[in-house]
């Protein structure tokens, strides 16, 4: 007797999601129209050179050639522009068949289904991350939140990056490795994170050091496929597109760039032409590393260690901006959820407003100030981070003893 009214509830409801999606989508679309498509943000936003490294891989130009780069984004703003430094898609040539589908597009679509992928990406690996943390689906609306108005979200939404990416082949990576226990997909999504390989560069000796311990061998089979599937389709498509990064390394290095690095405020104080200071802390990162996997190696689990790599690779990159951090959000959530779990509450509610105190000061003080003044913000998540994970420990909360009740 309850059957039709309630598939006439369930209509209703769907109805109406549907209109609220369609008009979502609209005002989106004049958003992008009026914002992102704009010609006086196009120079300034990094989607702009992605979207012409893909449209200069299919007309066979080199899509690290900074005159061509430019060419293609002037066309899209519609007069001359003039940098500074003219930026390019530094990402490796593998990454190339990721944009070329964007390079089809007019730059306003491009733009416009980029930022709903970038949004559909963090939200569908926050859902991911939170059943390798939890093993439920409990608290996930407030996941959903949390990663939403994370300080680094809103930046690589905004300027448009590709940083996400690297984000969903963490999250396929612990999901495949942790819960559905399959090698070949852990390695695949594992081979995202190379397209910005400074800045999670601890994970690959992690991963090598580990598969070989192990004798996983199809962990670094599948990484290793999908890259080379990847860099196989570029040589098909544009075989001058290497040769043009190899090129753009050489003799186009990004060394005089003001990142809000270790290696840059060291630069910064001993002088800007040691170069190598870029890369000092890198190599006390990989020192700080084989102590680290020595005293770990017999009781590694990639739900504890992850976090731990993450951060001490963000901490010592020689190449990072702070919405690249957005990928620290492994680390973010795996730190919340023996709180949620285990429900005390006062510690949660406090770590969370301390959490959105430091997503407010990033955004805040990015009006004013420069991208090279932001170093406190990765010691900040992390010093967060550590508060957390010190609380659970001391109070017996350890992640591990919820990740098979399923509980949260």
């Amino acid at each position: 007797m309850q059957i039709k009214p309630l598939r006439r509830k369930v209509l209703l409801y769907r109805s109406v999601l549907m209109i609220l999606i369609a008009a979502c989508l609209v005002l989106l679309w004049r958003l992008n129209i009026q914002v992102l498509s704009n010609p006086a943000y196009i120079p300034v936003d990094d989607f702009a050179h992605y979207w012409a490294a893909g449209k200069l891989v299919m007309i066979g130009q080199n899509p690290y050639d900074a005159g061509a780069v430019q060419a293609v984004r002037d066309q899209a703003v519609g007069q001359q522009t003039s940098y500074d430094v003219i930026p390019i898609a530094w990402t490796p040539p593998w990454s190339l068949p990721l944009l070329i589908p964007f390079g089809l597009l007019d730059y306003s679509l491009a733009r416009l289904i980029w930022l709903l992928g970038s949004v559909l990406i963090i939200l569908l690996s926050s859902d991911i991350l939170w059943q390798v943390y939890s093993g439920g689906r409990k608290f996930l609306w407030l996941v959903w939140i949390i990663a939403a108005v994370f300080g680094p979200t809103i930046s690589v939404l905004q300027k448009g990056q590709i940083t996400p990416w690297l984000l969903a082949g963490s999250s396929g990576f612990l999901f495949f490795m942790t819960v559905r226990k399959n090698d070949w997909a852990a390695g695949l999504f594992a081979g995202l994170i190379t397209l910005k390989p400074q800045l999670f560069y601890l994970f690959w000796p992690a991963l090598l050091f580990w598969s070989v311990r192990n004798k996983r061998w199809g962990v670094l089979l599948g990484a290793g496929a999908g890259v080379l599937l990847a860099f196989g389709a570029v040589l098909a498509l544009n075989p001058g597109a290497v040769s043009g990064y190899v090129q753009a390394i050489l003799h186009n290095s990004p060394r005089d760039w003001a990142t809000p690095t270790i290696g840059g405020y060291l630069r910064l104080v001993l002088g800007l032409e040691h170069f190598w200071l870029q890369f000092l802390p890198v190599g006390l990162g990989l020192v700080w590393f084989i102590f680290f996997w020595l005293n770990r190696q017999d009781r590694w689990d990639w739900r504890e260690t992850f976090p731990v790599l993450l951060f001490a690779s963000i901490l010592t990159s020689a190449y990072s901006w702070t919405y690249d951090q957005v990928i620290l959000l492994p680390a973010i959530l795996a730190a919340l959820h023996p709180l949620l779990a285990a429900g005390h509450r006062r510690m949660l509610w406090l770590m969370l407003g301390l959490l959105m105190a430091i997503n407010l000061a990033d955004l805040l003080l990015h009006r004013p100030l420069d991208e090279f003044w932001f170093g406190w913000l990765a010691p900040a998540y992390g010093l967060w981070w550590w508060a957390c994970e010190h609380y659970a420990k001391n109070n017996a909360l350890h992640p591990r003893s919820f990740t098979s009740g399923g509980t949260a």
